[in-house]
């Protein structure tokens, strides 16, 4: 009880600061002039006999009823959750990994070519051989040295990285013409990754992995593409060429 009351005086106190009140109040009478204004016109063009006065509350509830029924219907659309779903991705030149195990990145980059041209490599210093690797085995793409991320457990420091390879594409491209994979590495990085793809020209992908009866990992799926429904935002994702 003492919680309520003190929320109470607290919402009181709020109401009648001047900064509150004037603003209430000058509404208020607003409303009032604007409201006793319709109503005069109202009468003027409909009269004041009683079916007049029942044609214009019933007119007054209809739109009523629509004004809240249009309100409602923005607040769900603009409430709504940006819905996801997954498909093929489509052939991108651009290949962003998060190195762990050879085996799924190799799966990727063979996805996507023959269209790919370049990757990039994010990887730990324990995966770092993995990662030069990698880039010695796929000569024929241009691959940079790998980028080496400190600390495992920091998605902002992935997120960055991965804005700095979106910052500093080869001239002509466009986002939309790279693909991150977020399948490797720790779980932080892996936010990281989607953290830096939030964009709807920025796409994001994964490699499952194939176990056995044992969940033993024996392989890796083909990617799959996780898509954002940017049309309900008004926002439609652009698709590699």
């Amino acid at each position: 009880m003492s919680v309520g009351m003190s929320r109470f005086r607290s919402a009181v106190r709020v109401f009648l600061t001047p900064e509150t009140l004037l603003p209430f109040l000058l509404g208020s009478v607003s409303l009032g002039v604007l409201s006793n204004a319709i109503y005069g016109l109202l009468t003027n063009a409909l009269g004041t006999t009683g079916w007049a006065l029942i044609g214009l509350i019933v007119g007054v509830l209809a739109i009523f009823i629509l004004c809240v029924w249009a309100f409602a219907m923005v607040v769900s659309r603009i409430g709504r959750p940006l819905g996801a779903h997954t498909r093929a991705p489509a052939k991108h030149k651009g290949l962003i990994l998060l190195v762990s195990r050879s085996e799924p990145c190799e799966r990727a980059i063979a996805y996507h070519r023959p269209m790919l041209q370049r990757v990039w490599l994010l990887c730990s210093a324990q995966t770092l051989p993995i990662a030069q690797q990698l880039q010695s085995a796929n000569s024929d793409l241009l691959i940079d040295d790998p980028i080496v991320i400190n600390d495992l457990h920091n998605p902002i420091e992935v997120k960055g990285r991965i804005e700095d390879i979106y910052a500093e594409l080869p001239s002509g491209w466009e986002e939309w013409g790279v693909i991150a994979d977020y399948t490797g590495m720790t779980a932080h990085c892996s936010v990281g990754a989607a953290l830096a793809c939030l964009s709807p020209t920025r796409h994001l992908q994964y490699t499952p992995a194939v176990f056995d009866e044992n969940r033993n990992p024996i392989g890796s799926a083909e990617p799959i593409e996780v898509r954002r429904d940017w049309a309900l935002a008004g926002l439609a994702p652009k698709s590699p060429e």
